[in-house]
């Protein structure tokens, strides 16, 4: 009875158990990757496979470049596919085979003077073949040299070897042309080396002018022993008249007429020029010519002095005009006058900053070529009390003349911009003239300059380009012509 009970209860928990738990679930699978390479390292394929499985490649057979001596064929790879335990690579192997032997020699291509033109490798028993330029000598006063060919034979090379090219001379004969002094020609005689040339025409002859008149004395070039083609010119004995020159002197001051005669003595004379030095006297083609000395020019009618600024540098610009800029030594000068032309060339542009916060200068001219005075320009210049300005200016920039010492300012015609600030703080600027052009001024443009300072537009209202801090604390007047100090400008 109780072993019949056992075997029950034995029977009830195995059912429990299996009831309770259902079936266990298969463990999931680890898979590996495995990366074929080859020799150089590049990955030729990947093959995904089982843990403990053979990785199978699929890729096209691996192979590898032949070099001169050696071909290769792959044997497989660098470690076993089966058994794949982890990620991994294999490296694909190669059986080296050795290529037949066969000799190569180099055959060197040289010129007349040992230098090398071509290295050609030729197949022992082959021809040498020669893939350079053309091979030249260069040619000799007496000789011209023809490539003729190589010295030795470029056929069955057995061995390293040079060749050197040949060349056949050919005598040289040189012409030498007779020309009048207006490349007429007159004659042509042709010699060989070192021969002399001879003139077998008429006697060469060049027509008097107002100023001079020629006679004929030899050749321009040496005839007794020629060594290349030539040209040659006549010479001619020059006697030479009065001639007028003008001297421009480009300093304020008339032209200058002088006489000067051919061959003789002359002075053109030193100007001056203050802020200036004298750099001489040039012709329009911008030739210079002594200031003095012997006269032998004849087509010379007009000099022109030439100028370097002591105070001024001029930078030329990508529009072929000039920037001017003051340079150490201008901060010590006074006046400053910028010229319109530098060389001839419009100055179109002050530099940045001009004469930023100099308390030397006094008074300073500005050429209607600058079309705009850039910000700060002149800003804090306290002893300038002078400014002119000139038709063609249109914009004032921002700070221009802040805090200098102007007393009166006239802007010109055309102008039609003064930006913010430009007068500000100009404490002793009594008197200004804006004329009608100009439309748009900035705000505290004319703010803080003399408190019974006179402001005379040439509007006949204010215009709403004047923003209303443009004054402050002065009086101004419409419908003015022109600046007339100390007068009532209502009219």
């Amino acid at each position: 009875m109780k072993r019949t009970t056992l075997l029950l209860s034995i029977f009830t928990i195995g059912t429990l158990v299996l009831t309770g738990c259902g079936e266990t679930p298969a463990p999931e699978e680890i898979k590996y990757t495995v990366s074929f390479k080859n020799y150089d390292g590049t990955l030729l394929s990947e093959s995904i496979v089982n843990k403990g499985e053979t990785a199978i490649y699929k890729g096209p057979i691996p192979t590898r470049t032949e070099t001169v001596e050696y071909t290769y064929s792959f044997k497989g790879w660098d470690q076993p596919l089966e058994n794949i335990q982890a990620d991994c690579y294999r490296v694909a192997q190669y059986t080296e085979n050795k290529k037949p032997v066969t000799n190569y020699f180099s055959v060197t291509f040289k010129n007349y003077d040992g230098s090398t033109l071509h290295v050609a490798r030729v197949k022992e028993g082959g021809a040498a073949t020669y893939e350079g330029t053309t091979p030249t000598r260069p040619n000799t006063p007496e000789f011209e040299f023809t490539f003729t060919g190589w010295d030795l034979p470029l056929t069955n090379i057995t061995s390293d070897c040079v060749r050197v090219a040949q060349y056949a001379p050919v005598y040289k004969e040189y012409t030498v042309q007779f020309y009048s002094y207006d490349d007429v020609l007159l004659y042509t005689d042709t010699v060989h080396y070192q021969q002399k040339a001879t003139y077998y025409g008429q006697t060469p002859e060049r027509p008097s002018t107002s100023t001079h008149f020629y006679t004929f004395k030899g050749w321009d070039k040496d005839l007794s022993s020629i060594t290349k083609s030539i040209s040659t010119k006549p010479i001619f004995d020059e006697h030479g008249v009065s001639q007028q020159v003008t001297l421009v002197t480009n300093n304020g001051e008339n032209d200058k007429k002088i006489e000067v005669i051919y061959g003789e003595s002359y002075n053109l004379g030193t100007p001056t020029y203050e802020g200036y030095n004298f750099l001489g006297w040039f012709t329009n083609e911008d030739i210079e010519i002594p200031t003095s000395g012997t006269w032998t020019n004849t087509d010379i009618t007009i000099l022109t002095a030439k100028w370097e600024s002591t105070y001024l540098e001029f930078t030329l610009l990508e529009d072929s005009t000039y920037e001017v800029s003051l340079t150490d030594k201008g901060k010590l000068g006074s006046a400053v006058v910028i010229p319109s032309s530098y060389n001839g060339t419009p100055v179109s542009a002050l530099a940045a900053n001009f004469a930023k916060e100099n308390t030397n200068i006094t008074k300073v001219t500005v050429p209607g070529t600058i079309k705009t005075i850039p910000s700060y320009s002149f800003y804090h210049c306290t002893n300038l009390t002078e400014v002119i300005l000139n038709e063609g200016l249109t914009r004032i920039g921002s700070y221009a003349f802040n805090g200098s010492g102007l007393k009166k300012l006239i802007i010109p015609n055309g102008c039609t911009t003064i930006d913010t600030e430009a007068f500000d703080y100009c404490k002793s600027l009594y008197h200004v003239y804006i004329p009608n052009s100009v439309t748009t001024v900035g705000g505290y443009a004319f703010d803080e300059i003399n408190s019974s300072a006179y402001i005379c537009l040439g509007h006949n209202a204010v215009p709403s380009g004047f923003v209303s801090s443009t004054w402050t604390h002065s009086t101004y007047y419409l419908k003015c012509t022109k600046l007339v100090e100390g007068a009532d400008y209502n009219y």
